[in-house]
């Protein structure tokens, strides 16, 4: 339970924006830069990246489902198939003008050095969502117990 939560605080985080203050209609052109933009940043390497965790966590919370179920689980979640809902979500959130500078920051060298670290940070805070995770909920334990909550704790 603390890792999925850590896991989802990440992905969150991972996958939040800025909103723009005003965006323009989605067009095929815009659509193919926000399109070119997630393919820059890795998003549906990042995705997937989390499902394969989510799916870790899930096996080794249910060891008695046989591994190939998990296999086959694994084989039909493709976090490609969530893109284009995620090209909506970043066209309105963003004007083309946005999602233009977007592509030539993640285009230069600083922006490159980011996507190349943006594994490593994920992971990083992956961990640490983990074990912030943790410790929220044990003072949530902690709290309930001494207001009189314990039962069912």
């Amino acid at each position: 339970m603390k890792r999925t939560l850590g896991l989802l605080l990440v992905l969150s985080l991972a996958m939040s924006t800025v909103v723009a203050e005003e965006t323009e209609p989605a067009t095929a052109e815009k659509l193919a830069a926000v399109n070119r933009l997630l393919d820059l940043t890795g998003a549906v390497q990042m995705g997937q990246q989390i499902i394969n965790q989510l799916l870790t966590l899930h096996q080794q919370s249910h060891p008695d489902v046989p591994a190939q179920a998990w296999a086959e689980i694994r084989a039909e979640l493709d976090f490609n198939d969530f893109k284009p809902a995620l090209a909506q979500i970043y066209d309105a959130h963003f004007s083309a003008a946005e999602i233009n500078a977007l592509i030539a920051f993640y285009e230069s060298d600083i922006g490159r050095q980011l996507l190349a670290k943006q594994p490593e940070i994920l992971n990083d805070s992956i961990a640490a969502g983990q074990s912030w995770a943790g410790e929220v909920q044990g003072k949530l334990v902690e709290t309930l117990k001494r207001k009189g909550y314990a039962e069912g704790l």
